[in-house]
């Protein structure tokens, strides 16, 4: 007879799990956040927003990494851009077409 033993362990405390910037989802932001030129659409969040800590702390998001965003009641962009600013604010560059773009309904 044969005895099968089955041992179950628990992942280390040391470990910790971080669901990648793929799964994010959008970094929405209002029409009053940004402001469209001609080749871009920047949007500003400042330092004190949740929005900011949460791409700060939870997703350590940096300089020059690509986030998914989009308007409120607007369209959307796979491949925003971020830059830190020196008071901690966060830009964010979007393409422009996101501004004439409506939301799916």
């Amino acid at each position: 007879r044969l005895g099968l033993r089955l041992r179950l362990r628990s992942p280390p405390q040391s470990q910790s799990f971080r669901a990648p910037r793929r799964n994010l989802n959008r970094l929405l932001l209002d029409a009053h956040e940004v402001t469209i030129g001609p080749s871009s659409l920047t949007g500003r969040i400042p330092a004190d927003d949740e929005r900011a800590a949460h791409l700060r702390t939870v997703l350590q998001v940096k300089s020059g990494d690509r986030v998914r965003s989009g308007l409120v009641d607007g369209g959307t962009d796979d491949r925003a851009v971020v830059e830190w600013e020196d008071d901690g604010a966060v830009g964010v560059q979007m393409d422009p077409r996101v501004a004439s773009t409506s939301a799916p309904r």
